[in-house]
């Protein structure tokens, strides 16, 4: 330990921290001057823990470690248990929807590259009164029946629009394209009689009356 007498400055050379320290030795006794290096508290030895700390911790830790095994085993559960009951949830849904629509059709179109027109002026006055159109693309919140169509049906990735979604009495529900066919009819979008007329034919075959 330093003199209460003592004084002096501090620099820091590297690691150590280095103390001008000058003591004054009393009357008569000329002050004498000494380097002392002192090693930053980050460096110091730090004091063993205790075993009461050391107890401390490991339970700290076994808290950790048995919230995480609790998380986990709840979060397996929920899979193995709400896996199924989603599915069952998901079918009871569909099974609602196709009988509450049975014998109904839906063509589902877009208004991209001028079907827009095409579909307004000669398709829709077209449809039996048990068909309608759905537009994929409305700006309108989506309804009951896109909901099933993009949720609960599989379409073929390469099957283009217009496609037809038809429910038979029977609660059979069929994809049936007819971008081939109706597309040779889309040379023009204004009103025709004689292109409603080829339309009706088409969704007429493709329903199969």
């Amino acid at each position: 330990m330093l003199p209460a007498a003592a004084r002096g400055e501090c620099r820091r050379t590297g690691r150590w921290a280095v103390v001008e320290v000058a003591i004054d030795g009393g009357a008569g006794i000329e002050e004498n001057a000494r380097r002392v290096r002192v090693l930053p508290a980050r460096l110091r030895r730090q004091p063993r823990p205790t075993g009461i700390r050391l107890v401390g911790h490991v339970l700290a830790i076994a808290g950790l470690v048995v919230v995480a095994l609790v998380f986990l085993a709840g979060l397996a559960v929920a899979l193995v248990v709400g896996g199924p009951v989603m599915l069952v949830v998901d079918w009871i849904r569909k099974r609602r929807f196709i009988k509450r629509h049975l014998g109904q059709s839906f063509l589902m179109v877009r208004r991209k590259r001028r079907w827009g027109d095409f579909i307004v002026n000669n398709v829709e006055p077209a449809l039996p009164p048990d068909c309608r159109c759905l537009w994929e693309d409305s700006r309108e919140p989506r309804s009951p029946e896109m909901l099933f169509v993009a949720q609960r049906l599989k379409k073929p990735k390469d099957m283009r629009r217009p496609y037809l979604v038809s429910i038979s009495s029977a609660g059979r529900v069929r994809l049936v394209p007819l971008h081939d066919e109706l597309l040779p009819l889309k040379t023009s979008a204004q009103k025709s009689t004689d292109t409603r007329r080829a339309v009706a034919d088409v969704i007429g075959k493709a329903l199969g009356s």
